[in-house]
């Protein structure tokens, strides 16, 4: 019985960290807002997820990149909609005043 070779399981990625890091990075292109709020969201649950059961799951890097990659895009939607507010408001031409 010695000479028995022990299996270990390798953690593997948890798939909420992926989800989180993809929702992230579309949340700069076909998701804008939504894809960031959600990224930030899968990452906080992975991360949570990935420290519970640290010996079946790793990724909590990859996590933590879709954390911060969503919230920076949740920044730039915001930005992205305050200029466009500011825009409306002193650039465009009030009723009566052209004449």
């Amino acid at each position: 019985m010695e000479n028995q070779i022990e299996l270990k399981h390798a953690p593997k990625t948890h798939p909420l960290a992926i989800t989180s890091l993809i929702l992230s990075v579309g949340g700069f292109s076909f998701l804008p807002l939504i894809g960031s709020i959600a990224g930030v969201i899968t990452g906080k649950v992975a991360i949570r997820n990935i420290r519970e059961q640290a010996n079946f799951y790793n990724g909590e890097t990859i996590a933590k990149a879709g954390i911060t990659l969503g919230w920076i895009g949740i920044a730039f939607s915001v930005a992205i909609c305050i200029l466009i507010t500011f825009a409306f408001l002193f650039f465009m031409p009030w009723p009566g005043s052209i004449r």
